[in-house]
């Protein structure tokens, strides 16, 4: 956006009347910057729209009514409105439309890439244990509003230097739009420090649940995934004697909210349940083999710490009832093609591994 604005806005010239449009009175350059301005912004938001449109339409079959939430959108919004006010400002003072429109397209790319996580301006997950927090999107919208009117007084000062316009008034007009870019980077500047963080702990609400034991539990919104997950907390209860499932698995947040809750819940990554494994895996391996002291030698807490990891693992490919799925990468440094081949054997090889490896945790000594 911030290279399509700097473009329309070299070609159309000061309020998209080019040198006519310095002719005009002041309150008329204004109307008429605006809507040069608003043209653009329009045409960005629309784009912005269709993105929005089409996930629900994706996913209201499968999701609840209220999946869709307004605050993980509008920080999206800021951000589209604060780069086409960059590229208008930038394409009205350039005579290099190309040159301008890469500019400002690339200088657009490397702030999001490197100064995005600090200044909070965007969400990437829908997670449902979090939400956008009001006050942290307001100061960002408002941020992204003094940058707008700054691009429209970037115009309106620019019509004021023709030979026959009012200098004085065009240069007060240009003053007036630094002012704004300036307030506007101050509160982003600000934003996370004055608004906190923007985004936060979700209260718990009612859960859904399925009626199987072990009981499983999720936000409302992600009700797609509960029969898969009752079914993998079916084959957690099934696995040999030596492993103890808990009577229930909650998706995280849902027991005590947020960031306060006492036992860490699962969780569903970008719609892998292998990641909803892991956490419900990590359970089972807790309740079954608790770390119980703090070990002797270095060495001794190497060998439990990846016993531990291969056992988790075994788990959490028994959950999934198969090997890791293709489009996961990264991890713990086990073998998964072997534990997953592992999970397809007998219950007797499968029960000689996880004995080795318990005898290994339980063997290892104790620090003083």
């Amino acid at each position: 956006m911030a290279g399509v604005a700097a473009w329309v806005a070299a070609k159309r010239g000061p309020g998209g009347m080019g040198e006519d449009g310095q002719l005009l009175p002041v309150p008329s350059r204004w109307r008429s910057a605006t809507v040069s301005f608003t043209s653009t912004v329009v045409y960005g938001l629309s784009v912005y729209a269709v993105g929005a449109v089409a996930a629900a339409v994706v996913s209201v079959p499968e999701a609840s009514l209220g999946f869709l939430w307004m605050g993980s959108l509008l920080p999206g919004v800021a951000v589209i409105l604060i780069c086409t006010a960059l590229g208008h400002a930038v394409g009205m003072v350039t005579r290099s439309i190309l040159l301008a429109s890469l500019a400002c397209a690339v200088a657009s790319m490397v702030v999001l890439r490197y100064l995005a996580n600090g200044l909070e301006l965007l969400v990437f997950y829908g997670d449902p244990s979090r939400e956008v927090a009001p006050i942290a999107v307001s100061f960002r919208l408002a941020s992204a509003l003094l940058a707008c009117g700054a691009a429209v007084a970037v115009t309106v000062s620019l019509m004021g230097w023709h030979p026959d316009g009012h200098r004085l008034q065009a240069a007060c007009t240009g003053a007036g739009s630094v002012i704004l870019l300036l307030v506007a980077l101050g509160l982003l500047y600000v934003a996370p420090r004055v608004s906190g963080p923007l985004v936060m702990a979700r209260e718990a609400s009612i859960p859904l649940c399925s009626n199987a034991v072990p009981k499983v539990c999720v936000w409302p919104e992600n009700r797609k995934y509960l029969s898969e997950l009752s079914a993998m907390a079916t084959r957690l209860r099934n696995l040999p004697s030596m492993m103890s499932a808990p009577p229930a698995f909650f998706e995280h947040g849902l027991r005590n909210g947020g960031a306060g809750e006492t036992e860490q819940g699962f969780e569903i990554i970008e719609g892998y349940l292998w990641s909803a494994a892991d956490g419900m895996a990590q359970r089972v391996l807790d309740l079954s083999i608790p770390a119980v002291c703090e070990l002797k030698t270095p060495a001794d807490e190497a060998k439990v710490v990846q016993a531990r990891r291969e056992v988790l693992t075994w788990l959490k490919s028994h959950a999934v009832n198969g090997r890791r799925p293709a489009g996961i990468r990264g991890g713990a440094p086990v073998d998964y093609e072997e534990i997953g081949r592992l999970v397809l054997e007998s219950q007797h090889i499968q029960q000689t591994w996880v004995q080795e490896r318990i005898k290994i945790i339980k063997d290892s000594p104790c620090a003083a």
